[in-house]
């Protein structure tokens, strides 16, 4: 199981992932984000030592982009996405270039790297 660290500041949450996320830590990660959404605060979402993450949390984090960005609310990720991460992606054929949010507003993944 994944480790889920929620810092709250005035204007965004902080959610810091580390280790393999799966199907038991997708729960923690919607309640996470709701609680964020309900306080209309933004979501940076730190992936830096988080090792792998299956399809749950991946529609967990795209449902979420999806939901934050239709109430004109951030969420994005911070710093470059890890090895494990992108490889589970791919795997899951969740690429910029598949993701129907392109059109309308960049990719949750291809934030990876661009906000500090």
């Amino acid at each position: 199981m994944a480790r889920l660290n929620r810092e709250d500041t005035d204007k965004v949450c902080i959610l810091r992932i580390q280790g393999p996320l799966s199907i038991q830590d997708s729960a923690a990660l919607r309640e996470h984000l709701m609680e964020a959404f309900s306080v209309r605060k933004g979501v940076i979402l730190d992936l830096e030592k988080a090792e792998t993450m299956d399809v749950a949390c991946a529609q967990v984090l795209c449902s979420a982009h999806e939901t934050f960005r239709k109430a004109g609310q951030d969420i994005c990720t911070t710093g470059a996405l890890p090895c494990g991460i992108r490889d589970s992606l791919r795997s899951m054929a969740l690429t910029p270039e598949s993701c129907d949010r392109e059109p309308h507003g960049t990719c949750l993944w291809v934030s990876g790297g661009n906000h500090e």
